[in-house]
């Protein structure tokens, strides 16, 4: 897929007010949270917290992303390739999946599009809402945990679903929202986790590794934007464009679908896990005689 993609034009898009990004990224969080005064920071552990309290209650963690394209310039990258492929195809509507504090949301909504922010709600969406207000954007704001029933031409899902506790739910909620023929813009972050460290990165997810891929090529979904190794693209957080099948018009049956599919495929590889776990542990027993 050739997509036409200006930098420049991009950071004109996601701007505050100035025009050297770190000063404008400064220049925001100070504004930010001069009405909006700090409290303690949320502590997330990752065997023991619950994911959507952490979000809902940790004003830091999303403040912290509004200069995270700054430091990781794939994020501007991101941003790019959504608002090229939204002229190329002339949508005229969009969805964020877990749009943190907004960025994509902002430049979208400034090319002309109708845009949903979707998150939990809690000290994330006041951030991405004040955004928004700024900036004198009609931008709406929807719970990620109980979405409305809507569909859009483009959705994107970015380093989220190795944050929630049933990744195949929330792709399932993203996928039935996204209208035929649309196009799903996704990268995971599987693999990015430290079993010794605490951090909002489940370990558990893991497992779903390129697994989620193989099934949406299943559902008949069309990979148009990726490296051709599913592995790897999970394992790199690479960003891979799905566009839906026409045929999946009706979404009732999709969720069930997709929890179907996993389940089969998780199994076949489960079964490997365990021959190994035992040939390590046989190992394990004779190294002690």
């Amino acid at each position: 897929m050739e997509v036409s993609i200006n930098q420049e034009e991009t950071f004109n898009l996601i701007r505050y007010r100035l025009p050297d990004p770190q000063a404008d990224v400064e220049l925001e969080v100070k504004d930010y949270l001069a009405f909006h005064e700090s409290s303690k920071e949320v502590k997330f552990d990752t065997f023991r917290d619950r994911p959507t309290e952490f979000y809902a209650q940790s004003k830091a963690f999303f403040v912290e992303l509004l200069g995270e394209h700054l430091k990781l310039r794939h994020l501007l990258f991101r941003t790019g390739l959504l608002v090229g492929l939204a002229k190329q195809i002339q949508a005229t509507t969009y969805a964020d999946w877990g749009a943190g504090s907004g960025r994509d949301c902002i430049a979208m909504a400034r090319s002309g599009l109708q845009v949903t922010h979707y998150d939990i709600l809690g000290e994330g969406t006041r951030l991405a809402a004040w955004r928004y207000q700024v900036r004198g954007l009609n931008v709406q704001i929807a719970d990620a945990t109980n979405p409305p029933e809507a569909q859009y031409h483009m959705i994107s899902n970015f380093d989220c679903l190795e944050h929630v506790e049933d990744p195949v739910w929330v792709l399932g909620q993203i996928i039935s929202r996204l209208k035929p023929g649309g196009f799903l813009f996704l990268a995971v972050d599987f693999y990015n986790f430290d079993l010794n460290a605490t951090g909002p990165h489940l370990p558990k997810n893991f497992v779903y590794g390129g697994i989620l891929q193989m099934v949406l090529e299943k559902l008949g979904f069309q990979k148009i934007y990726g490296a051709d190794n599913v592995w790897k693209d999970t394992a790199l957080a690479y960003l891979m464009v799905w566009q839906k099948p026409v045929h999946w018009d009706k979404d009732r049956l999709l969720l069930r679908t997709l929890y179907k599919e996993t389940y089969e495929l998780l199994s076949r590889f489960r079964g490997f896990y365990e021959q190994e776990m035992s040939q390590i542990d046989k190992k394990l027993l004779a190294s002690l005689v």
